[in-house]
């Protein structure tokens, strides 16, 4: 077939061709942002010790304290004793005075 431009084109009806082509394939791309929070706790313990010490300070006060011992003697000159004269059995001056255990009126 000769094809001028100044001449109409000869038209014929032929069937149709059909040719598939691979598809065209476009890409769009959504972003989505996952955020995974992991919470660590850091635990720092601070120790406090309390020590307490006890002393125990033993220190030497002096505290005067004053004993009296009395002692009592009866002495009859020529007047009559208690019981009498001579009541005892035995001179005034033989008794001692400190120890009462062997003078018979205290016994």
């Amino acid at each position: 077939m000769n094809f001028s431009p100044f001449t109409p084109p000869f038209v014929t009806n032929l069937p149709a061709t059909v040719t598939t082509l691979p598809p065209i394939i476009t890409r769009s791309m959504n972003v989505v942002h996952r955020y995974n929070i992991i919470n660590q706790p850091h635990i720092h313990e601070h120790l406090t010790q309390v020590c307490t010490h006890n002393i125990k300070r033993h220190f030497c006060c002096q505290r005067p304290l004053c004993q009296e011992h009395c002692t009592f003697k009866e002495e009859f000159c020529g007047c009559p004793g208690p019981m009498g004269p001579g009541s005892c059995g035995r001179p005034l001056a033989d008794v001692d005075f400190d120890n009462f255990d062997d003078v018979p009126m205290f016994q």
